[in-house]
């Protein structure tokens, strides 16, 4: 009976999906730094509201989010050209389209999870967290639409089985577009997802990889409309970014919002964490007097930041991070930063393999482009002119002069 036992509670471990939340950033959570030195000693007179950096409030927030249901967290320490607090020079470089913005180095990062052996990689901003802890990552999914097969994957009746659902997920961009916002996106670690990945950061970002908004761009534009991904990738009913539209399961704080106004979600986020009950029902260890006035001060925000300046808010902050840090310092395990060339490591994982295909392209929309503002692109990205005007380099004379595609044949345009 122990024996029948143990082996029923391994295959239930096993049936269960690994799962691993991935950070990028260019600079390193200050968790561990504070835990080293002695928290009371690292925080005292640290003017929190200006010298503390958003990640680190992120990271604490979705390590307690893996910790409660047995997740990992890797956290990529993006070693970029030039850079110095949330300003590089770049952050990564492509061998053929040149520097890139550290924003569009998160596209090999999710190249470089996608290699471990976990099955799904879930990739939140620096400035996103999960808000909904009690959310596992299928219940999320499923609870924004997730998990369903697209109505145009309906089969007629009598015919054969609708395919299998979606096997990328993105949190909604609303309100400031439509579509996948980049702050929450889980990808199953399937050949389909690895092959969205390469091609995502292979694509020409057509002026895209230093101007805002940076790889979105190629993913809202691009790989979304290609018959490969249409039907794999799916944006959920996920608000991530307006909190009065229902940002509550994951929060997405961008620098839209202000300073005052993430520090103030993201430190109520903690103070919550640290005077709830754990997963398992037992009280809270860190939440004493101070914390507790802390957190009803956080839970009463004011309607306006008069005389809550950055000494009165540094001082609230500075009562939540001390306690935070007290138990990140007493618990385990915590999440390791990895150094993470983004340059190096693409070049290795996400080259092609082959050339595109007619096939493989089928869906892509069409761009028209400038042909006297000419960079780099790849091939099956390139049109040709056909009275030479690109090949002359005198510029296009009549739109009649860009009419063939190149590709691997005539037949294949």
């Amino acid at each position: 009976p122990v024996l029948k036992s143990a082996m029923a509670s391994a295959s239930a471990k096993a049936a269960v999906a690994s799962v691993a939340l991935m950070m990028m950033d260019t600079s390193v959570p200050e968790f561990h730094g504070w835990a080293q030195q002695g928290c009371s000693k690292a925080l005292a007179g640290m003017n929190v509201a200006r010298e503390v950096n958003v990640n680190t409030l992120t990271y604490y927030l979705n390590l307690q989010y893996a910790r409660r249901h047995g997740y990992d967290l890797l956290v990529y320490r993006l070693q970029g050209h030039g850079c110095k607090q949330y300003v590089c020079g770049y952050g990564c470089s492509h061998e053929r389209y040149g520097p890139r913005h550290a924003s569009y180095c998160k596209v090999a990062g999710l190249g470089a999870a996608l290699s471990t052996a976990h099955d799904w990689i879930v990739f939140l901003d620096s400035d996103a967290f999960m808000a909904n802890v009690t959310l596992s990552l299928p219940e999320l999914i499923r609870s924004f639409g997730g998990f369903r097969n697209p109505p145009s994957a309906r089969p007629p009746s009598g015919s054969a089985p609708m395919p299998p659902a979606a096997e990328g997920y993105f949190g909604w961009d609303w309100p400031y577009t439509l579509g996948p916002n980049m702050g929450f996106i889980a990808l199953r670690n399937t050949a389909s997802m690895r092959d969205l990945v390469r091609d995502w950061w292979n694509m020409d970002p057509l002026g895209t990889s230093n101007t805002h908004p940076f790889e979105q761009h190629n993913l809202q534009w691009g790989l979304i409309h290609m018959k490969r991904f249409q039907e794999r990738l799916q944006t959920l009913n996920l608000v991530t970014m307006d909190p009065e539209a229902g940002a509550n399961a994951v929060a997405h704080l961008d620098h839209n919002l202000g300073t005052r106004n993430r520090q103030w979600a993201m430190g109520l986020a903690i103070a919550e964490h640290l005077c709830s009950p754990g997963a398992d029902g037992t009280p809270p260890h860190h939440c004493g007097k101070e914390m507790r006035q802390a957190l009803s001060s956080l839970r009463n925000r004011p309607a306006t930041w008069k005389g809550w300046n950055t000494i009165r808010r540094s001082k609230l902050l500075r009562t939540v991070l001390g306690a935070a840090c007290d138990e990140f310092e007493a618990t385990r395990p915590h999440a390791p930063i990895i150094a993470f060339n983004a340059t190096a490591d693409a070049a290795r994982t996400l080259r092609q393999p082959k050339p595109a295909t007619a096939a493989d392209l089928d869906g892509l929309p069409l761009v028209l482009l400038n042909c006297t503002a000419e960079q780099p692109r790849a091939d099956w990205q390139t049109w040709l002119a056909s009275r030479g005007c690109r090949r002359g380099g005198t510029g296009c004379s009549s739109p009649h002069d860009v009419l063939a595609l190149r590709g691997p044949s005539a037949a294949d345009t």
